[in-house]
């Protein structure tokens, strides 16, 4: 049956409104389409770089304060410290990431192997991704003695866990570092605790008995106060040339080396104070050096005094 006109535009109204709905649908059903297809790709790409970046990195088991010993030799005894373990995590971090041979040191030569000593440089929280940077690696030297020093003046507020120089002050003005960057184990009111190498222990040894002997010498220390980004000073005070000949024959390789060119570069710095010393005749510093050493030992016993009184085992 024919149309009239009125029917015919309803009927191709209805017919386009009916097109131009599936050209909507369809483009809806594609843009969902290629929305899901980016998804399922983006996820795929983020499957691939967490597995990418996944890795067995040495993390820290718990807080680990600055200063502390992270693994290695944790005191005189040589009892060890772990505070760090391996963990496979997904991590972005890929360079200075820290590794076993940080750790331990195999040497092939003589099939022995040397276990690290590494302090945190600063705080590091639980469950961080270790790097190489965030410890210094104090290998344990085999001279290495824990040491007592009640005659070095200190800052007042000095504590434990931090570094310090010990340097020698001259009437001249002349300051002198003589031994550099050294942790402070244990501190009281007049006394630090440090762990030496034969080297520096003789070195200090020998400022000592100068700083007793010179006539308004200071020995003295001082603190770093960003010890994790500060390196250690160097070392200019020069011993007499009979600490330097035993020196020499205890210690080889590049430490040897090491303190052989240091003496060379700073070999002034001796003869600079020879000339003071040379103002005292021999009887004079005896005497001063025997008076300093008094001293130190009358300190020392009332410290052990009170230990013993504090721990209960004084008579």
């Amino acid at each position: 049956m024919a149309q009239n006109p009125m029917q015919r535009k309803m009927t191709n109204a209805f017919l386009l409104g009916m097109l131009i709905t599936l050209l909507i649908a369809a483009l809806a059903v594609g843009l969902l389409l290629l929305n899901m297809n980016k998804i399922k790709k983006e996820k795929e790409k983020l499957e691939s770089n967490q597995k990418a970046t996944t890795r067995t990195v040495y993390v820290a088991t718990t807080t680990i304060p600055e200063g502390t010993v992270a693994y290695g030799a944790s005191d005189e005894q040589g009892n060890a410290q772990t505070l760090i373990e391996k963990r496979t995590v997904a991590t972005l971090m890929k360079d200075n990431l820290l590794d076993a041979s940080d750790l331990e040191e195999y040497n092939e030569s003589t099939g022995e192997t040397k276990v690290n000593t590494l302090k945190a440089k600063f705080d590091i929280t639980s469950g961080t991704v270790l790097t190489k940077e965030m410890f210094s690696k104090d290998g344990v030297d085999s001279s290495e003695r824990l040491m007592e020093y009640n005659m070095i003046s200190l800052p007042s507020q000095l504590v434990k866990n931090t570094y310090i120089d010990v340097r020698i002050l001259l009437p001249s003005g002349e300051d002198f570092v003589v031994v550099s960057k050294k942790y402070i184990e244990q501190a009281s009111n007049t006394t630090i605790w440090m762990k030496m190498s034969e080297a520096e222990i003789e070195v200090l040894s020998n400022a000592i008995i100068e700083s007793y002997i010179i006539d308004g010498a200071k020995l003295y220390a001082t603190t770093y106060t960003s010890p994790a980004s500060q390196i250690a000073s160097k070392c200019t005070y020069v011993p007499t040339t009979k600490v330097q000949e035993i020196l020499k024959a205890m210690v080889d390789g590049a430490k040897g080396n090491e303190l052989a060119a240091m003496w060379k570069n700073y070999s002034g710095v001796r003869g600079r104070l020879e000339k003071y010393l040379q103002s005292y005749d021999s009887d004079e510093q005896k005497e001063k050096t025997a008076e300093g050493v008094e001293n130190e030992k009358t300190e020392l016993q009332t410290a052990r005094d009170t230990f013993l009184d504090g721990t209960g085992t004084g008579k």
